[in-house]
This record gives structure tokens, sequence and C-alpha cells, in this order.
């Protein structure tokens, strides 16, 4: 195949991985977390959990009950807390951001434009 029709394959393939079904448009119109970042602070084993979850820092911070010091900076360095999920498998929560119907999966994901265009080029 001609370096002209590759070309004309990976704009295809990179115009249907963004505006086809299941794509980066549907995603961001029809998945309810389309960047992942729901589920990520969510997960009380992230650190965006840790901030924006149940009982994070911001909770502590703004609750009526007037978090202390010492709940912020155990939800930042205690057991379980920010410092502590950054050694975890997966305590940025990029499993979530990489989710299924996520923006990122459908760029850089199995199948995702990148993907598609490594395998038009190799």
């Amino acid at each position: 195949m001609s370096l002209t029709g590759q070309l004309g394959d990976l704009l295809s393939t990179a115009l249907e991985d963004i505006s086809g079904p299941g794509g980066v448009l549907d995603d961001l119109l029809n998945s309810p977390d389309p960047l992942g970042l729901v589920g990520a602070a969510g997960d009380g084993k992230t650190v965006l959990g840790d901030i924006f979850g149940n009982s994070g820092v911001l909770d502590d911070l703004t609750s009526a009950d007037g978090g202390t010091v010492g709940e912020v900076l155990k939800d930042i360095a205690g057991p379980g807390g920010i410092l502590s999920d950054l050694t975890n498998n997966d305590g940025l929560g990029v499993g979530h951001l990489l989710g299924e119907g996520t923006v990122l999966e459908n760029l850089v994901g199995d199948g995702g434009t990148v993907d598609h265009a490594l395998s038009l080029l190799f």
C-alpha cells in the first residue's frame, strides 16, 4: 500500500475513533463518567478519592462538624492517605481514567486511536 493510502486509512480510522459509535465524542456526550474522574474521586484508594471523596481533605475542611487539622493531615500522610495511596498499584486512579467508556481509553487504550495508528504504520 502506498504512503498516501496508509495516511488515508490512518485518518479514516482516527476520525472513526473520535466521532464514531463508542468514540471520544460519543463518550463525552453519553458516558456517565467520560473522563474517569468521578470513579477515581469516589475510590478511597486513589489520590483523587483522598482529596475529593467522602471524608477526604476537602470534606474535612468544609464539613459542618469542623474537620480538624489532624484529620486533614491524616488524609494526607496517615494510613490510606495520599502518600500511602501513591505506593499502591493504582494510587493515581489510572484504572478509572483508562476505564471502558472514557476518552483516554478511546485515544490510548487497546483498539484506540494510537493503537490503530501503530497497526497501520507497522
